[in-house]
């Protein structure tokens, strides 16, 4: 029995040592509750029903700069302890806005529910149970030089119909997309929706077992390896360096997603190369048409 206390005791005095890991920094709950609070007053609707909800908690700028990582024009990542992750840009911190909550209406927080708010963002950017903050390098998209269509390459290397855990009617591995797109799958890529949602993620540690699932309509994108909160629903592409994979046959998705990402900067690409690996010029006109037989696009 004693022995059994003592586990007890020692499991209690671990949990409350490091709530949150700021930097090299460690918080544990109480010493977060020492710090300067503010309230925000949040409205989002949810399966169609109006949430209203009061927040409060110490402003996330304020936290970094006790921290000693805060920096103007930084990348910052929050992580949760179940491994979901999200970026935000210091812009996107401003300290009547977003925070680390500690109280929702009136209630206490624990550990284990402890969340970062950012009022008039969607709410998956509230990550709940988070457990680490860190400052990253910007991460900044290139214009792309070579354009893949990812349906092409399941046609033309007969990937294998592999949806691994996830029950569907079709589905590959992304890891045979990149292999075949990228010199190397080691680091990160910045997975985009067709909504704008995005995700920077390391490749070993989120997307070694990701899975693209396809519909009549659409693409996902679900991994093991990832919180269900960061599913991609509708995949559009995946991009690194100066090389994207579309995950669609409409070009005009393809025109949409280029101008939102590059400030509706028109790209022109005068070359393709098409299934037999030879290089066509692209007459003014013709890149819906031929984009739907093209193996990869190039500038």
């Amino acid at each position: 029995m004693k022995k059994i206390i003592i586990l007890l005791t020692i499991m209690a005095v671990f949990m409350n040592i490091a709530a949150l890991k700021v930097g090299s920094k460690e918080y544990s709950l109480e010493a977060l509750k020492k710090l300067d609070q503010q309230k925000v007053k949040t409205e989002y609707e949810k399966r169609g029903e109006l949430r209203k909800n009061t927040w409060s908690g110490i402003p996330v700028k304020l936290l970094l700069k006790e921290s000693d990582i805060w920096k103007d024009n930084s990348e910052f990542v929050f992580q949760s302890a179940d491994n979901y992750l999200v970026r935000l840009n210091s812009e996107d911190l401003p300290s009547d806005k977003a925070i680390i909550a500690l109280t929702k209406d009136g209630e206490e927080l624990d550990e284990e529910h402890i969340r970062l708010i950012v009022k008039d963002m969607r709410d998956m950017f509230w990550i709940r149970g988070i457990a680490k903050i860190s400052r990253t390098e910007p991460n900044e998209i290139q214009l792309p030089e070579y354009v893949f269509n990812g349906e092409n390459f399941i046609k033309i290397y007969n990937f294998d119909n592999d949806p691994g855990k996830f029950k569907n009617d079709e589905g590959y591995k992304l890891a045979d997309f990149l292999n075949k797109a990228f010199p190397s799958t080691e680091g990160e890529f910045t997975i985009f929706g067709k909504d704008g949602v995005n995700h920077t993620l390391d490749f070993d540690q989120f997307l070694k077992n990701a899975r693209i699932l396809k519909d009549e309509k659409s693409f996902s994108l679900k991994s093991e390896d990832m919180p269900g909160g960061m599913w991609i629903k509708n995949l559009i592409c995946v991009f690194r360096n100066n090389r994207v994979i579309f995950f669609t046959t409409n070009y005009e998705e393809v025109e949409s997603v280029f101008a939102k990402i590059f400030d509706n900067k028109k790209l022109e690409y005068k070359i393709y190369m098409n299934l037999e690996n030879s290089e066509i010029n692209i007459d003014k006109g013709e890149e819906a048409e031929l984009w739907k037989n093209a193996l990869l696009f190039r500038q």
